[in-house]
């Protein structure tokens, strides 16, 4: 296994981002940004030993930044999906958040963890990922801190290992937003592609995809 790090161009704020690739002995590879905590790159061997790309991602920090590719790869905090009414309760209060998608909050609102600058430190096969979202950030309570482990192993397995903490009550649900094209010498997009769930529950929403709490 090797880690290589280089730069990656810059965030919104001028501050340089890195990319760091994660190799393992048969010539796979996941390749990582500081800037969003964003998977930029998954080569894969296919069935017949040959390599190949199976993220989308962008070419540089700058790409990451736009606002049109769907959170394309990024950490999404604090909250991944949709908060109905950019509000909820807690501990007996009605918290305002920022509102980013009409009425409501997605993924993390304005700003959210994949539009910031993470700290990190490589492993052996590994890329753990740092931020600390202060108090009130997007109108979520509390300074929140957030650790993320990407490890990736010689047989390509890709493992992603969420943490957080903080120092009161707060809102936290934290994913990745990657695009996935696991076969792309044959499927130009995603209709290509068949997906079952062995879930025994899913979470109902409304036409405005707001969880319905079904």
């Amino acid at each position: 296994m090797s880690v290589t790090v280089r730069p990656f161009g810059l965030d919104p704020q001028g501050r340089q981002a890195d990319l760091i690739t994660i190799s393992n002995a048969r010539g796979e590879s996941v390749s990582l940004t500081s800037f969003g905590a964003h998977i930029v790159s998954i080569k894969v061997l296919d069935k017949d030993g040959k390599p190949g790309e199976v993220c989308l991602g962008q070419d540089s920090a700058e790409g990451y930044a736009r606002r049109d590719i769907g959170y394309m790869g990024g950490t999404i905090g604090r909250y991944a999906n949709r908060i109905g009414g950019a509000a909820f309760d807690m501990d007996g209060k009605r918290v305002q958040i920022t509102a980013n998608e009409g009425r409501n909050t997605l993924h993390g609102g304005k700003d959210g963890f994949d539009q910031k600058l993470w700290a990190y430190e490589t492993g052996e096969q590994s890329v753990t990922m740092r931020y600390t979202s202060p108090h009130l950030e997007e109108g979520f309570p509390g300074e929140l801190n957030t650790q993320v482990i990407f490890s990736f192993d010689d047989q390509a397995n890709l493992k992603i290992e969420y943490s957080a903490g903080c120092d009161r009550d707060t809102q936290v649900n934290l994913t990745n937003h990657a695009y996935f094209n696991l076969n792309p010498i044959y499927c130009e997009n995603i209709y290509g592609h068949r997906a079952m769930f062995n879930a025994s529950n899913y979470l109902e929403t409304d036409t405005n995809l707001i969880p319905t709490g079904k």
